[in-house]
């Protein structure tokens, strides 16, 4: 048994948690969208081309924002080829992906998936549309007709033409992003700092001049100080977030035993993220910005590596289930951005569905990893269940306003602990040695509805935990709900064969402040609880 204390302080508030924080990712590539969530030819298709079960298990999750078309493939997409009638619209090769190995096929784009489609989409799951402009291949006018396109509620001719395209009123969308991952030589239209600080200044100013409610991501960098304080500097005025992206990988398929490397890595990326965090605030600082600056951690995810051959890039095989090791992961993740409540402001894990998905798209269904319970769980937890649609189908528009109520509470565990070195980034190298604590705990207290929540990981690969739980100014009491993600292997996943080997499961129980957590395990409790005290 493994003893830990964890105490919760509910005077130290570290701030309101954003509910975009539980937020997707869907890029425009193999069977991410085109054969997982759209599929004109499958029995499961809508009259629309919409996998129902994908997209009911979508409304499941609870997505509070939706990022699309990419990722690298942004970079070279044209959303004119994605609009209008199906039929008419081209099929492209994306330069993206298909030059990236020599063992791959052509990526051909079908392009019968476009704007519309996907905003329709998130009309139905009721998330956010975020859409990330092509900054590296086309300029600034294109994104200028996207926008008006989509947002613009007057008599125009872009406007006109998506009423013709069956939407009458305007999309809405909120989120617009400025080009993705521009640093590196990977990218099309790849550029400096001082360039792309530049163009984002210029595309953020006239694209609010269309519609100034918008909200405009700008792109950072996990790891270089210098791009951030170069873009910041020609462009932190005028946007809104500086998008950064967090990965860790795993070569567990490759015989390697790296449990405890993948389940200590958000101790090592949480680094990154207090890193930019306080970069933004230098800046506000130095240039005396009121407006708020959020971190969007717009792309998160842990990889498996597999072995050659197994698929089109050596992580990214189709069949490449998450796991309760997968699960850990994604908790870890979560508590490092709900301890960072006033700075990380939306992030959105890669990708939603298929590869690294959260959910497996199947011919005969779909498959709900216990990642995708993990995430569901914490969205419902900690920013609150999805409001149901008012056309009696589930659909619904962009629901989810932010703020909210609950607000993050300081946590500090007491426990034994190890040190790891995680394998951070893409290039399977071990990173830096961290200490990891066993036991890991994220809460935030709802005052008004007098209520803690309180989410514990259990990392260790054997031991049960045995957790006292002390409630600082204040006291909890009363029945608690319980939701646990536990399993005998930490490399269980859910498969079409057994889809629900790995679920949460609920209990209710008095609350005692003692917690027995299984090894490798996440649990949320939801526990009566009142602020207090001098």
């Amino acid at each position: 048994m493994l003893p830990a204390r964890i105490y919760v302080n509910l005077r130290r508030r570290l701030g309101t948690i954003d509910p975009y924080l539980y937020g997707q990712f869907i890029e425009q590539m193999f069977d991410v969208v085109d054969g997982g969530i759209f599929d004109e030819s499958s029995p499961l298709a809508d009259e629309s081309g919409f996998r129902r079960d994908t997209v009911a298990a979508l409304r499941d999750l609870g997505a509070t924002v939706l990022r699309w078309p990419g990722g690298n493939f942004a970079s070279t997409y044209h959303w004119q080829d994605g609009v209008g009638p199906r039929d008419r619209r081209p099929r492209r090769v994306d330069p993206t992906w298909s030059q990236n190995s020599p063992v791959l096929p052509f990526l051909e784009i079908s392009n019968r998936f476009g704007t519309d489609e996907f905003l329709e989409l998130c009309r139905r799951i009721g998330a956010a549309p975020y859409l990330n402009v092509n900054a590296g291949t086309a300029g600034l006018m294109d994104a200028l007709h996207w926008l008006e396109y989509c947002n613009y509620g007057g008599r125009s001719a872009l406007a006109d033409q998506r009423r013709a395209n069956g939407r009458q009123a305007p999309w809405a969308v909120p989120f617009w992003g400025i080009g993705n991952e521009v640093y590196g030589n990977w990218q099309a239209g790849h550029m400096d700092a001082a360039a792309y600080g530049e163009q984002l200044r210029q595309f953020a100013r006239f694209m609010k001049h269309v519609d100034p409610t918008i909200k405009i991501l700008g792109v950072g960098h996990a790891q270089d100080a210098l791009w951030n304080e170069t873009v910041l500097a020609r462009a932190g005025s005028v946007i809104d977030y500086l998008t950064i992206h967090l990965y860790a990988g795993s070569e567990h398929l490759l015989g390697e035993p790296d449990y405890y490397p993948c389940v200590a890595s958000p101790i090592a990326l949480g680094e990154r993220v207090a890193a930019v965090a306080a970069q933004i605030a230098a800046a506000r600082r130095r240039y005396g910005w009121m407006h708020r600056i959020g971190i969007s951690v717009d792309e998160w995810s842990l990889r498996h590596w597999t072995p050659p051959g197994v698929g089109p890039y050596p992580d990214w095989a189709a069949d490449n289930p998450r796991t309760v090791m997968d699960a850990l992961f994604g908790a870890g993740m979560l508590h490092v951005f709900q301890r960072h409540p006033q700075a990380v402001t939306m992030a959105c894990y890669m990708f939603t569905v298929n590869r690294h998905g959260a959910l497996l798209a199947r011919p005969q269904g779909v498959v709900k990893t216990p990642l995708f319970h993990v995430l569901r769980l914490y969205r419902r937890a900690f920013a609150g269940g999805a409001r149901p649609g008012q056309d009696g189908t589930g659909a619904t528009e962009a629901v989810v306003e932010p703020g909210g109520t609950a607000e993050a509470v300081d946590t500090y565990v007491v426990c034994d602990s190890q040190a790891v070195a995680p394998r951070l980034g893409r290039n399977r190298v071990l990173g830096p040695v961290v200490e990891m604590p066993y036991v890991d705990a994220s809460a935030a207290h709802d005052a008004a509805a007098g209520m803690l929540t309180l989410a514990v990981i259990n990392r260790h690969e054997r031991e049960h935990a045995i957790v006292d739980v002390a409630v600082l100014e204040g006291s909890a009491a009363g029945e608690a709900e319980r939701f646990q993600l536990a399993s005998d292997d930490p490399l269980a996943a859910n498969t079409p064969e057994a889809p629900e080997r790995v679920v949460v499961t609920e209990t209710r129980e008095s609350w005692t402040g003692r917690l027995d957590l299984p090894p490798h395990s996440v649990t949320v409790h939801h526990v009566p609880c009142r602020a207090g005290g001098p």
